[in-house]
């Protein structure tokens, strides 16, 4: 009788322990989505940046 409860409660830890790596797994999934798209809008700030500057670098030489 002692061995079937010993069994239960393991059954019942392994099962809270899989529901828990599946949320942690969502979890990270979504922090990774969020930072994938967070580096794609700096990504395309700073090419747009980058296009300013030059075209300022090129009315800069254009007015000495």
């Amino acid at each position: 009788m002692e061995l079937k409860k010993e069994l239960k409660r393991h059954q019942d830890q392994a099962q809270k322990m899989k529901v828990k790596q599946v949320e942690w797994n969502e979890d990270l999934q979504t922090k990774n989505i969020e930072l994938r798209e967070q580096k794609k809008a700096l990504l395309a700030e700073a090419n747009s940046l980058r296009s300013a500057n030059a075209e300022l670098k090129v009315c800069k030489c254009s007015l000495d």
